[in-house]
């Protein structure tokens, strides 16, 4: 993902985007029966989000951000059950909130 962003005083507005990856499954089953499919495998796709930071202090950070990511599974097709599932998506949708602490390991040096 990258990050590009502008900074208003303390603040720094961003927008954020990428690609994403996962390792989901899906099982299907029929209404109290046991699974006849379990389907997983890499995932696909693309993120993206926006975000807002502040400066609390020189070195303290806080942060806002939602994210969205939108995952191509592969699907399946089971002759014996009768079932295919072709267009299966993962979307994901985040809403983060977190501090951050800024080292400065040159404060204090001549």
């Amino acid at each position: 993902r990258g990050r590009l962003g502008f900074a208003l005083g303390r603040f720094l507005v961003f927008g954020t985007g990428g690609f994403a990856w996962s390792d989901p499954s899906n099982t299907y089953a029929l209404l109290g029966a046991a699974p006849f499919v379990v389907n997983g495998g890499n995932a696909s796709g693309w993120t993206a989000g926006a975000g807002l930071d502040y400066a609390l202090t020189d070195n303290v950070f806080g942060r806002i951000e939602y994210r969205y990511a939108d995952l191509r599974i592969s699907g399946f097709v089971d002759a014996a059950a009768n079932a295919a599932d072709t267009t299966n998506r993962a979307p994901i949708s985040d809403l983060r909130v977190g501090f951050a602490y800024k080292f400065n390991p040159l404060a204090g040096s001549d």
